[in-house]
């Protein structure tokens, strides 16, 4: 029962990514020229690259990832490259679009991994860059405490099996409740990417925080829109929709940037 539940969160979130990229492709229609033929378009942190064969609309593309999707085995939407952001193996002023799907928060070197997109980036490259909100974080919560309950659920059964095998308790190091990664953390919500703290991951997820983000490291923002309202994959007690997202309950924004931060 539970690899089916993985499995099927996984196709549910790449449904949801598949169904984010064709509106960001229609949105990006308004904002990059198509005057001089098709786009060289660089998508990072792809995964299993669904969202290519819907970026392609635009021009060519050329996912990557720091790891090696199994699913990409029975794809077809090469290219695709095995590498890290703050790395990349092109020259510079490479791409005129450059695009990633909630991944920003996933950086570990955001100031490194942003500079290297400049690099790549021709002097009007467009970076599309969809990030989740603190509405989505909210919305979060529900599936958080199912997957510790579960998680507690699957603790429990083996505990029981381990003792009609044993006749001493299982032994483990006492965890401190008042420590970072003690027992009282197991209980609270958690944050989410690179800021692991709930409350941290709230401010960040800011709309205004994102826009400081992106002006700090020498971005301006052309565009902010929202996208789409949903809850993840793992518990969807919200269907994915447009219609909460325009009026502002949006659990996904596009940002659309250009080089050179307004001071």
């Amino acid at each position: 029962m539970w690899p089916r539940t993985i499995r099927g969160e996984a196709k549910q979130r790449e449904l949801k990514r598949t169904k984010e990229a064709r509106i960001l492709v229609d949105l990006l229609r308004r904002h990059v020229s198509q005057d001089r033929g098709p786009l060289q378009i660089f998508e990072f942190g792809a995964g299993a690259a669904s969202q290519a064969s819907v970026m392609r609309k635009l021009g060519s593309v050329f996912s990557s990832d720091v790891y090696i999707d199994p699913r990409l085995r029975s794809t077809t939407t090469a290219p695709f490259l095995l590498c890290d952001v703050a790395r990349c193996p092109f020259s510079e002023a490479t791409f005129d679009l450059i695009f990633s799907n909630h991944v920003i928060e996933h950086l570990d070197r955001p100031a490194e991994s942003l500079r290297e997109l400049q690099r790549i980036g021709k002097p009007e490259c467009v970076y599309a860059l969809a990030v989740p909100t603190s509405v989505w974080l909210v919305l979060s919560i529900p599936c958080q405490y199912r997957d510790k309950a579960l998680n507690l659920w699957m603790r429990f059964t083996r505990h029981i099996s381990s003792d009609s095998h044993t006749s001493g308790p299982l032994t483990s190091a006492p965890e401190d409740p008042a420590s970072p990664s003690g027992l009282l953390r197991k209980f609270l919500p958690h944050g989410h990417g690179v800021y692991p703290l709930f409350g941290e991951s709230l401010m960040r997820f800011r709309a205004r925080a994102w826009r400081a983000m992106f002006r700090a490291h020498g971005f301006r923002v052309i565009a902010d829109v929202p996208v789409l309202c949903y809850a993840p994959a793992g518990w969807p007690i919200i269907p994915t929709n447009r219609t909460l997202a325009r009026v502002g309950l949006c659990s996904s924004r596009l940002f659309l940037l250009k080089k050179g931060a307004v001071r």
